[in-house]
């Protein structure tokens, strides 16, 4: 018995030899080769490709260099910006990247969520809260939405309480689609598949603050506690 293991081993062995293997591909060189016509583009194609023109693309990435994103041995961050901008731009999922710039799914994972948290440092610098004591315009726009309070006898007391007001906070639940085994957590107490998202704005209606991602289970208390941290 152990003879005639050793050869139907050495049999199948030579046979695995001799089929015929896939032509070798030089992924490095394919890439290049890929990055430069995508960077080499008109204006039109690239906005198509990445939702932004060329000129404001290497201007974010000029930008996202003093935040913290830097090049890497084989990623430049112009590629690890390229990568952010087609996910989010598209919906794509890792394995469409990793099709489109030839890496790998945990490569694609990796330098997007780099670049996420580089953009979140952008934020002090897109975002302008506006309250009173930076906005000379913002009392004139806040003070008819306390006119109730002020002409209200009822409610006199409560005018103390919200005269030094910016903005008001509030939460909302938005539908979400999530994988099946996932769903018991996104379930809220009227049974959709949400996702609980807290949001904060000024009195003029612009948003300064929003938290997303969180499951519609979650209460609105955790989320503010969150939102703090």
């Amino acid at each position: 018995m152990v003879m005639q293991a050793i050869v139907l081993y050495n049999t199948v062995r030579r046979r695995s030899r001799q089929l015929p293997r896939a032509p070798h591909r030089n992924w490095d060189f394919e890439r290049e080769m890929t990055l430069t016509r995508m960077f080499g583009m008109s204006d039109r194609i690239f906005h198509d490709l990445f939702r932004m023109k060329i000129a404001p693309f290497q201007s974010l990435c000029a930008h996202l260099r003093t935040y913290g994103l830097v090049d890497n041995r084989s990623v430049k961050v112009e590629e690890q910006v390229a990568i952010f901008l087609n996910t989010v731009g598209h919906d794509h999922r890792n394995r469409i990247g990793s099709f489109m710039f030839f890496r790998s799914g945990q490569t694609v994972s990796y330098y997007f969520h780099r670049v996420l948290q580089a953009c979140l440092g952008l934020y002090k610098d897109v975002v302008n809260n506006a309250t009173i004591h930076n906005s000379p315009h913002q009392k004139d726009k806040v003070k008819p939405w306390f006119q109730y309070f002020q002409y209200s006898v009822y409610n006199r007391t409560f005018w103390f309480s919200y005269q030094d007001s910016v903005g008001a906070i509030d939460g909302t639940h938005i539908p979400a689609n999530v994988p099946i085994e996932e769903q018991a957590r996104y379930r809220n107490r009227k049974q959709m598949i949400t996702q609980n998202v807290l949001v904060a704005c000024t009195f003029d209606m612009k948003f300064t603050y929003v938290l997303a991602g969180w499951e519609g289970s979650a209460h609105d208390g955790r989320l503010l506690q969150s939102a703090t941290l």
